[in-house]
């Protein structure tokens, strides 16, 4: 049985936190909406060489940087500052949403993503605390959140 694609997106931060949400549809319209409106302007833009995410980079101070996955290029240094450009953060947060969709989750159900969405984005942006600090952050968040289910 094939797994239907659920229509998300994701910003993540390098070595920062990340930002999902569901969209309603996976093309260059939504994400350039999504990453103009989240990602400040003096950012540098790096994604892999998908022709959606091409025109995003006039608008950040930063510039647009891709590595090209078909040329077998997953990570280079720029030229001028030295800095490493990949995509390598996004794509491991993607492949934690993934897995948990596979192997946990099984199902996620289209009216509930924003919540799959909230638990990955929890898990990655306090990856690196400890569990007592991880849990005094989700109690933290968690007064007003009841869920009502008929």
């Amino acid at each position: 049985m094939a797994r239907r694609k659920l229509p998300w997106s994701c910003l993540v931060e390098r070595d920062g936190k990340a930002r999902s949400k569901p969209v309603k549809r996976v093309n260059a319209k939504t994400l350039h909406a999504e990453v103009l409106s989240t990602v400040r302007k003096n950012a540098v833009l790096i994604t892999d060489e998908w022709p959606g995410y091409r025109g995003l980079g006039r608008h950040f101070d930063g510039g647009h940087e891709t590595v090209n996955h078909s040329q077998k290029e997953y990570a280079r240094f720029h030229p001028e500052s030295g800095l490493p450009i990949h995509s390598n953060t996004a794509e491991s947060f993607f492949s934690l949403m993934k897995r948990g969709y596979m192997g946990v989750y099984h199902t996620m159900w289209k009216q509930h993503l924003h919540r799959y969405c909230a638990e990955f984005d929890f898990r990655w942006n306090y990856r690196k605390v400890s569990d007592h600090d991880r849990m005094e952050a989700a109690i933290r968040q968690a007064p007003g959140k009841r869920l009502h289910y008929s």
